[in-house]
């Protein structure tokens, strides 16, 4: 009887396992999450935001190890796998750009100093160096600007003094700005850090009301609501909470928006959101959720609102073994005005052991100045296989055919002729993962000769750069 219970014990803990390591994570967004954080007060503009949103983990912290008083600030340069992320404050209204001679805002003060003054403690990575800034602005218009660098490794704090131009009127406002790193430069090295406390100006009757340079004042912020267990952009605009949702309370809303640079440009961005992350060594998402389907349909519920008529949205699942990619299926979404079902079909010769999924709210590749505002809503993820009740299918891949299946001698390919085959290439694996064939396809309908094939399981895969219009295995007899 024990060993009929053991047994009994093991079966479900292994078919509990296949299960949760198919589980798509937070597949209906029913579950946000936002996390509660301290800055200094009056300093508006910090890297914790995208410090928390790439890392986990905040890179402006407050201190007890204060030169004076009870806090101090503390600002490291910080890694993940794909980017470093210097530490950096200010107490501007905005930090478009590498130079903050260009930020807006800052804090009232009509008064003319003739430098800064504080006391620091610092381990700078050597080649890197921490940076401590002045702006000093009339009518938004520049005064003076300043800047010196520290480095090296101070363990007592240490004084430091940065002197101001001559200015030839009043400010009405100034900007304090520090760095972990040299961000005028590059990102950073990893490890930087600096510790700052009592900054003053000099050779003025009184400080800013609002400079807390002795950093005693602090103020609670929340990171953007983000959905759990996905990424999205750095400042949580283009990726939020929609209660226009298919099923449940919530959706996934992702917008194409368009962000000002500090030179008086602009870049336009996707809305994206992905389990994951892009690693632009391999060129393929990378830390994804346990997945072990070799064959299966990524299905959901989407509505798209493009700005441009014909402009279409994306959908894509990367399945990857030991760290490489093995498989996957990237589909454009068309636009409608109601939730739709779709299906992302996908097929691998080896077993994967995780996925990564990633929506995208235009075509990067097609993406303009145009297609600002438009919207896509996802909601209600699922794998084919686990479903119960399984909707009608909208045959989403008709995109291209492939017929007959399986075939002995060739078969006929079929790509609809509203596509672009420029630059189409079908590409064979045999049942190892290995390419053994490529074609490029330079007609709507063409025939595919067995040739020097022989007999067995093949993946036949249609791509366009980045884009997998056919994604599946062929028999050849």
């Amino acid at each position: 009887m024990k060993t009929h219970l053991t047994l009994l014990i093991l079966l479900c803990g292994i078919l509990y396992n296949a299960s949760a390591q198919n589980s798509i994570p937070n597949a209906s967004f029913e579950n946000w999450n936002s996390t509660s954080y301290e800055v200094p007060s009056s300093f508006l503009i910090t890297s914790n935001n995208r410090s928390f949103q790439d890392l986990g983990v905040f890179n402006i912290i407050k201190t007890a190890d204060s030169y004076q008083g009870t806090s101090a600030v503390k600002l490291t340069t910080l890694s993940s796998e794909n980017d470093t992320i210097g530490a950096y404050l200010a107490n501007s209204s905005s930090d478009l750009g590498p130079d903050p001679s260009t930020w807006q805002g800052g804090i009232p003060y009509n008064q003319r100093p003739t430098g800064v003054k504080g006391y620091y403690k610092c381990n700078i990575t050597y080649m890197d160096s921490a940076l401590i800034g002045i702006v000093l602005k009339k009518s938004g218009s520049l005064l003076a600007f300043k800047m010196i660098a520290l480095g090296g490794i101070k363990t007592d704090y240490t004084p430091f003094e940065l002197d101001i131009p001559p200015l030839d009127q009043d400010p009405d406002t100034i900007i304090f700005v520090a760095t972990s790193s040299n961000l005028m430069k590059f990102n950073g090295i990893p490890g930087s850090t600096i510790t700052l406390d009592n900054i003053s100006l000099l050779g003025v009757s009184s400080q800013p009301d609002l400079l807390n340079g002795d950093f005693e004042e602090w103020t609670a912020q929340q990171t953007p609501l983000m959905p759990t267990s996905w990424n999205s952009d750095k400042e949580g605009l283009s990726a939020v909470r929609a209660i226009d949702k298919y099923d449940g309370q919530y959706a996934l809303e992702l917008r194409t928006l368009k962000f000002k640079e500090g030179d008086g440009g602009y870049h336009i961005s996707n809305g994206w959101a992905q389990i994951g992350t892009w690693n632009d060594a391999t060129q393929s998402f990378i830390n994804g959720f346990p997945c072990n389907k070799q064959n299966d349909i990524l299905t959901f519920y989407y509505k798209y609102a493009p700005t441009v008529a014909g402009s279409k949205a994306t959908a894509n699942i990367t399945l990857n073994k030991d760290g490489r990619q093995v498989g996957g299926m990237w589909m454009e979404l068309e636009a409608t005005d109601t939730y739709k079902y779709f299906e992302v079909p996908f097929s691998t010769m080896e077993i994967p052991d995780e996925a990564s999924i990633n929506f995208q709210s235009n075509n990067s590749e097609t993406l303009s100045l145009n297609d600002v505002g438009s919207v896509l809503k996802v909601d209600k993820l699922a794998f084919k296989s686990e479903l119960t009740n399984i909707p009608e299918s909208k045959a989403n891949n008709e995109s291209v055919k492939l017929y007959p299946m399986p075939f002995k001698t060739s078969c006929t390919l079929e790509v609809n002729s509203t596509l672009d085959i420029s630059g189409m290439q079908l590409n064979i694996y045999n049942s190892a993962g290995s390419l053994v064939r490529q074609d490029k396809i330079t007609n709507y309908q063409t025939t595919i000769n067995k040739g020097n094939l022989s007999s067995g399981t093949y993946l036949f895969k249609i791509n366009k750069g980045k884009v997998t219009f056919f994604n599946e295995k062929i028999i050849i007899e």
